[in-house]
């Protein structure tokens, strides 16, 4: 039975060989595609997890923020 794609390997793994596929088509002239969708597969995981990172980083920065002027507010 077929697995299903459950870890980074095996997910970057499917990016990859699509991504390459894809590159075969547009170099063959087959798709007419701008190279920023079909270089997508290669690269975007990797923007989606910086994209996600970020706003964690924004999350975490903003429950800071919060905290801090709860403690300020405290001592008045």
């Amino acid at each position: 039975m077929n697995e299903p794609l459950n870890t980074p390997a095996k997910v970057l793994g499917a990016c990859f060989i699509t991504g390459l596929a894809l590159c075969i088509l547009k170099a063959t002239r087959v798709i007419d595609w701008s190279w920023l969708v079909v270089t997508a597969p290669l690269w975007g995981p990797f923007a989606l997890l910086f994209a996600a990172l970020c706003v964690l980083a924004v999350l975490l920065i903003f429950a800071r923020a919060l905290k801090w002027i709860a403690e300020r507010l405290k001592g008045l």
